[in-house]
Order: C-alpha cells, then structure tokens, then sequence
C-alpha cells in the first residue's frame, strides 16, 4: 500500500476546518453550486482554480460528517421503510426496446439515464416515470452510462461502437465525442467532473473531454493489460484511489482464496428457507401421497411442498382448487380472498431450522447432511455455467497529474464475479468497497459423500472491504450467496446501510415459488430478482420476486428512500417507490404488483409480511 494514504475522520474534519478558516465561496460551496460555471467549454485550468478555491474535495468528504446524527438517523429510518413498502412502475417507452442494459440516476435525482438495445439513451421523469428525452447517435448499442457527479443534466454514455459521447440530457446535444478502437466497458467521472475513466479493450484511459472543442487533450493511456479491462471507478470524494478491473484467465483457479464468512454459512442459507412452508404444515401431511412418500425415500433432504396461499396477502389458502384431469380451466376458481394469483411455495427448499426434532443429536446430523446437499446442489448448477471472475486492483491516483501511469496496485482483489461494471462499488460513505468473490468453501463443507454428489471446490461470498486508512483492505463482512452465476449488479444504498443485489436469469437456484393463475389454471414460476442485505450484518432483509423480469442492472435513487430502478433483458424499465403509483389501467394489478406487494421483510430470523391491504 505504499504512497496510498486514504482519508479517516480526522483527516476530513482538518480539511473541513482549514476550509471554513480560509473564508470566501467555499463556506458556501456545493455539489450543485458549479453546475453552469464548470461547463465543458471552460479552460482546464480554471476549473481546477476553481475546484481547489472552493474546497471541493473536502466538501466531498465532509458531507457525511457534517450530517447530523438525528439527521443520519432519519436517513437510516426512512429507507428501512421504504424497504419494507414499495410499489412499482414500468416506464412508458414507447417503442418498447428490445433490452435495458444500463441505467444511473443524475445526482439530484430527478432523472434516470437508461441505454437500450434500439442503441439510443432515454431520459426518464423518476416522478412520472415519462420518457423525456431520447439521445441518438451511437451506432450501436450504449453498454455504460454514467452522469456528471456535480452537473445533473450532464451525462456519459459508451457504446458497442467504440465511442464515448457526453451528452446534455436537456438539449440531446452531443457536447463531446471519441472513437477508442474498442468497446467501452466502463467510464467513471472523477469527483471533480473535470476528467473521465474508460475502460475499452485492455487499456485504461483518461480523457480531459473539455478541452475536446479545442481540437487537444485527447484521452491518454494510464495503463495497459493482458486481458481485457471490465470495470473503472474512482472514488466518491476523490480520495487519491482508481479501481480497475481485469478478466481473469480462464484456468485460474489454482490460487483461490479461503472462504471468509462472518456469519455461519449454515445461517446464510437459512435466509432463503425460513420464509418457507415447512412440509409439517402443508394440507396433506409430508409431500401428499406416493409421490411425496417416493420423493422422501429419495433424498430427505429437499422438500416438495405444496401448499397453496394467496401471494397478495400473505395467508393460506383453506382449500386446494380441485384441478379436473383435461379441463383446460383446471383451478379457474377464485381464492377466498378474491385475488386471482394463488401461490404454491417451497419448490425444492432445504430447511436447517431447529425445534421440530426431539433428538438434537439426529437434528444436527440432519442439519449438516441437508446443509451439504444444499451446496451439492447450488455447486453443480453452478458449474454449467461458470461466472466471469476479475482481478480487482485499486492504485494510487493523483488528480494533479491525471496522465501519470499507473504502474503498482496498492490492493489486489482476485477472483472477484463482475459480469458488468455493477460488479464492484464504493460506499457512498467512501468507507467500504463490496463485491462477490470465487473462494474455496468453508473446511466443514467439503464432504465427499452427499445425496447429490461430491461437493465442487467453489463457493461464491459477498464481502465488505475497508477503505478506511487504519484498516485498508481488510474484510469486514463476508456472507455466503447463492447464484454467483447470474450475478449482474451490486449497489450499496445512499445511506451505505443496505446493499442490492441484482439478478439476471431465471435460474433454479433463483426458483422461489411458483403461483397458479385462478381463471386459466396455468403455473408460473417464481424467480428472486432482487436481494437487499443489511451492511452491518450481512443479514437478509428484503427479497424482491418476480415472474417476467431479468435483471440487466439495478440501482438506488441517490436520496435515502427514494427507491430503487432496474432494467430488464425484455427492454422494460421499471421504478420502486415506498409511494403507491395508480392502479394498473386495465383496473386488476397485475402479478408482478401482487408480488411486490406480498414482498416478505426478513430480519435475522424474524420474518414479518408486509401489509398489503388497500
């Protein structure tokens, strides 16, 4: 870690100390104070006049200590809520597209930038969920887009086509525009929205776009790599720091690390199965009939449960539809609580809850052999098809000499899963950086003899780790997840308590119920797209389901309870509010909505349903 010297508390309060003594503007100074006066067509040299008069970095770093702790309290309290409520809204784009691929909100959070496959940038209302704009020009599809951390109607997007375009959302004018001979995988605006990162091919680059219209300051190499680069970022107050990203070779798996779970990985995966229907309390008794009795006899440790309840709110069904051999309307009945999505839950759950056995020694030797066919099971569905694993090293990096190679990392992650750029985040507290990492599985795991085969030598964790100076680099929190594989977002929430996780297939280890249709008799399974977890324990808090969407990229709005958008594979784009949106227009919510509502809150081991009355 030589030449690095990260920020603590201390550091910030000196820099924020030394900026009220030196009096003028930047008492005053905000993110949204330079909007106009630090526009593109402004001098290089001026901004950073500018930026250093007015203290900009250390209002950066200030901002979460000069929030009150009744401040950040309320902050904390008014996204747990929005959490445990949300409805939902698909933006209306019209002509549907055929994907969404990324999507970021500006800063002030007013507007939602998103790129699709018809390779044009929308601009969409968060209030109405209009589309407000449409920004043309790249030739193919937008695979980035990223907004100007200070000036919210300025945006960068970067394409299959090999470009960069930055862009005013307001006008669609194209501001500025480069060709780098390859893909762009990432870009990153600097704190200070003076320069840009793009990762394009296996070169690292850094472009003074405003100095673009002056025919000089072309984007400059800062580091080249073997393979090729998948993700920039820099850090949120402009604390000396760049992440890179690089694709591992493909047969690097001899030097993974150690599984590091602080919680036991057991009671990760009891997050999953708690919510669930054990086969004790379905109508019927243990799998209903011969063809449970032959399930149970083949392995005990999954269980089919078929128990009917109404996913709106929460409740069980008292009857079963009697379902007619041949009947094309086998079911067509309504639920006694008048919705029309019936849910059959618990397809093929392990459960490692205690207190149903009298005999704690027989509940222990259950507990692991159900525990080890659960990672049998999660270990060769994942083995078909292998997550894309990245080398993440943060280097030092100097805004005063933006251009100056980089030539040693002064942290080295490896086997890190990023499918995107979404893959890896910095806290917008700066204090942490999370990410999922391949690593070999916990020694009580690894047993060679299951119901379901030998266990794999892969385990997937979601860890924290510090950027704070007096434990830089360290692992604060690690947990065990499940489909690493489909992986395609991790975002820390604004408050830096919560973190999202976003999936992008329809997988079987994704499979959470499957709902039967009362009018058509048809069953729809059930996929967990979304996950939020609980920074400070790495506790599951909140699952959102859904039985349409794939999740391309998913992020929160920048303020405390503002909700959460994702984009879809299908081309939709959809927002999450703890406010009611209107009633569908056909009158009938549809599942997706029936789903959101009946979302289940988890706590530790406390589960409670979410009220979904009118």
């Amino acid at each position: 870690m030589q030449g690095l010297v990260p920020y603590n508390e201390v550091d910030m309060r000196k820099a924020r100390k030394r900026n009220k003594l030196g009096g003028g503007r930047q008492e005053s100074a905000s993110d949204m104070d330079l909007d106009d006066d630090l526009g593109p067509s402004s001098s290089s040299c001026t901004k950073r006049l500018r930026a250093k008069k007015s203290g900009l970095l250390s209002v950066l770093a200030n901002r979460e200590l000069s929030t009150g702790i009744k401040d950040r309290s309320l902050s904390r309290w008014v996204e747990g809520d929005m959490l445990k409520t949300l409805s939902g809204l698909y933006c209306k784009l019209k002509p549907p597209p055929r994907s969404t691929i990324a999507a970021a909100f500006s800063p002030d959070g007013k507007i939602l930038a998103s790129t699709h496959g018809d390779h044009t940038v929308k601009i969409i209302c968060c209030r109405t969920g209009e589309c407000l704009n449409v920004l043309p020009g790249h030739r193919r599809t937008p695979w980035v887009v990223t907004f100007h951390p200070r000036t919210s109607h300025m945006l960068a997007s970067g394409s299959l086509d090999h470009e960069v375009r930055i862009w005013n959302a307001k006008s669609s004018e194209s501001i500025a525009t480069h060709e780098f001979g390859k893909p762009i995988a990432s870009l990153a605006f600097h704190a200070l929205g003076e320069i840009i990162g793009i990762a394009s091919g296996h070169q690292l680059y850094i472009w003074d776009y405003s100095k673009s219209d002056l025919g000089g300051a072309k984007p400059v190499s800062i580091l080249r790599t073997k393979r090729s680069l998948r993700a920039v970022h820099f850090h949120p107050f402009g604390r000396p720091i760049l992440l890179s990203a690089e694709v591992h070779d493909q047969d690097s798996t001899q030097d993974l690390p150690q599984a590091h779970c602080t919680m036991r990985w057991r009671d990760a995966l009891n997050d999953y199965n708690t919510s669930m229907v054990g086969p004790e309390q379905q109508q019927g008794g243990r799998g209903g009939g011969q063809a449970g009795e032959a399930q149970a006899t083949q392995t005990q440790t999954f269980r089919h449960v078929a128990h009917l309840q109404s996913p709106h709110a929460g409740q069980a069904s008292t009857s079963v539809p009697q379902v007619q051999e041949g009947s094309p309307r086998a079911g067509a009945t309504r639920n006694p609580t008048g919705r029309r999505w019936q849910g059959l839950t618990g397809i093929f759950r392990t459960n490692f809850s205690q207190g149903h056995n009298a005999n704690p020694q027989a509940e222990d030797a259950n507990a692991t052999q159900a525990a080890a066919a659960a990672a049998a099971a999660a270990s060769a569905a994942m083995s078909q098809d292998m997550p894309c694993t990245v080398r993440l090293r943060i280097w030092n990096f100097d805004i005063n000499n933006p251009t100056k190679l980089l030539e040693r990392e002064t942290l080295e992650i490896k086997h890190a899963v990023l499918c995107s750029e979404m893959g890896a985040h910095f806290s917008p507290c700066g204090r942490y950086l999370a990410t999922c990492i391949a690593c070999h599985p916990p020694p009580d795991m690894v047993i060679d003899n299951t119901p379901l085969g030998p266990v794999t030598a892969l385990f997937y964790e979601l860890r924290i780790y510090s950027m704070e100076k007096e434990t830089f680099g360290q692992i604060l929190h690690a947990r065990p997840i499940r489909a690493a594989h489909c992986l395609t977002s991790i975002r820390f929430s604004p408050t830096s308590e919560h973190l999202l996780l976003a999936y992008g297939r329809r997988h079987m280890t994704l499979l959470q119920s499957i709902v039967a249709d009362a009018e058509t008799g048809s069953l729809i399974p059930i996929h967990t797209i979304l996950e939020i977890y609980r920074v400070s324990d790495m506790q599951l808090v909140r699952v959102i389901p859904s039985a349409e969407d794939e999740v391309n990229v998913a992020c929160f709005h920048p303020w405390p309870g503002g909700g959460i958008a994702y984009g879809t594979k299908e081309g939709k784009l959809r927002l999450l509010r703890h406010e009611r949106f209107d009633e569908a227009e056909d009158g009938e919510p549809s599942i997706e909505d029936e789903l959101l509502l009946a979302g289940v809150l988890t706590g530790g081991n406390e589960h409670s349903t979410v009220d979904a009355s009118p």
